[in-house]
């Protein structure tokens, strides 16, 4: 009608980093999923200077509740960071919102692997007290990645945030140990036929 606003609700949300709630969409019933969907946070430590820079990553993938987590130095060539990004392969970032040159020189080096970046308030980068932890994390799961990584965890509580999880979320927690694996995507597999042809 004329003159009446249409109205609008919000029903999903959804990013490329967080696609949990629209897989039934993007992924048809039958289809068996070989990709990871990480979504990665980046927290840069409070000590670092532009020769020797300290970063926390964590990244979770919901549809496998993983978590991997790990604490780092870099240069200010951030080689480690993009090689710890190729390895996980996340299609989206979480950085913390400044003006910080090494925030910048992080988001340009995210932009560059042609991956998203979503910058999130400061305070969501704050680490997991204990309680949190020990809601997130699954009852039988050693949370001590997370306790030996204090900026890892401020970067996992931002993730927390950024999707919502919950009480109970029953995640399972490894350290992310740099170099340790090489990701190949799902051509690449086909290609060196790697796994037995479906069906």
């Amino acid at each position: 009608r004329a003159g009446n606003p249409a109205t609008y609700e919000l029903e999903v949300r959804a990013s490329p980093g967080n696609v949990s709630s629209v897989e039934h969409i993007l992924y048809s019933e039958g289809e068996d999923r070989r990709e990871t969907n990480y979504l990665v946070a980046v927290k840069l430590g409070p000590n670092s200077t532009p020769q020797q820079i300290e970063l926390g990553l964590a990244a979770v993938d919901t549809s496998l509740n993983s978590v991997r987590v790990c604490d780092f130095s870099d240069t200010e060539q951030l080689a480690h960071l993009e090689a710890v990004l190729v390895q996980v392969g996340p299609r989206e970032v979480l950085l913390p919102q400044s003006d910080h040159a090494v925030v910048k020189k992080i988001r340009e080096t995210v932009e560059r692997n042609r991956i998203l970046v979503t910058q999130r308030p400061t305070k969501d980068f704050s680490p997991l007290s204990e309680p949190e932890v020990a809601r997130l994390v699954a009852p039988k799961e050693c949370q001590e990645p997370v306790r030996a990584c204090p900026l890892a965890s401020g970067a996992l509580h931002c993730v927390t945030e950024y999707l919502g999880l919950q009480e109970g979320a029953m995640l399972h927690v490894e350290v992310l140990v740099q170099g340790e694996t090489m990701r190949l995507d799902p051509r690449a597999v086909a290609g060196l036929n790697l796994l037995p042809n479906p069906g």
